[in-house]
């Protein structure tokens, strides 16, 4: 398979995405990645497709792959080991010149940059709050009856979708049954002690 743009890994440097593609479908790959604004019949013949004259193999091919999840797969492999590799080295070539030119209007902006990836960069502070709340029962039923009193009078059970006992807060009795009575003060629901 012929080098496309320069951009034939080897065997040992291909992932498993390629790995797992045909020389034809690796060499899309590449044409794709090498060359992004080209058309679809464009990277079909660069990959090598065949076409007969007047036919629309290449169009037809390069659509259906590109809709091929191993190859889609694929590109993102290639695409991420560029810019994790020669794109990083070349990014930081460029802010080198720029940043080194004095006359360059972005000479500050790459240098900050450079700084920054270097280890470098601007003290950041952050500053976080933290508010408690008391969720327990009895604190809801506080800030429950509290609403209400700034609310004034209201339907509760229409409000709450059905119907609605007044109790007090729970003084460490337990509530028993949909009823509201509580256990052990003869009203029900307690174990009959006899």
């Amino acid at each position: 398979m012929a080098r496309i743009g320069g951009l034939l890994p080897d065997g040992q440097e291909m992932g498993p995405a390629m790995l797992a593609l045909t020389t034809r479908q690796r060499a899309f790959v590449l044409a794709y990645v090498a060359h992004p604004q080209a058309s679809g019949t464009e990277l079909a013949k660069l990959a090598g497709y065949k076409q007969s004259e007047g036919s629309r193999v290449w169009a037809g091919t390069a659509s259906k792959m590109l809709r091929m999840p191993a190859i889609i797969a694929a590109i993102h492999e290639v695409i991420s080991k560029t810019y994790r590799g020669r794109g990083a080295a070349i990014a930081q070539d460029v802010m080198l010149k720029i940043a080194q030119d004095r006359k360059h209007p972005k000479q500050l902006a790459a240098a900050l940059a450079l700084a920054d990836r270097g280890g470098f960069g601007a003290m950041m502070e952050s500053k976080l709050t933290v508010e408690h709340r008391d969720l327990t029962s009895d604190a809801m039923i506080m800030r429950i009856q509290r609403l209400v009193r700034q609310l004034g009078p209201i339907e509760a059970g229409r409000i709450l979708g059905g119907r609605v006992i007044d109790v007090e807060p729970d003084q460490g009795r337990a509530v028993a049954g949909p009823e509201g009575d509580r256990a052990g003060d003869g009203a029900g629901g307690g174990p009959d002690t006899g």
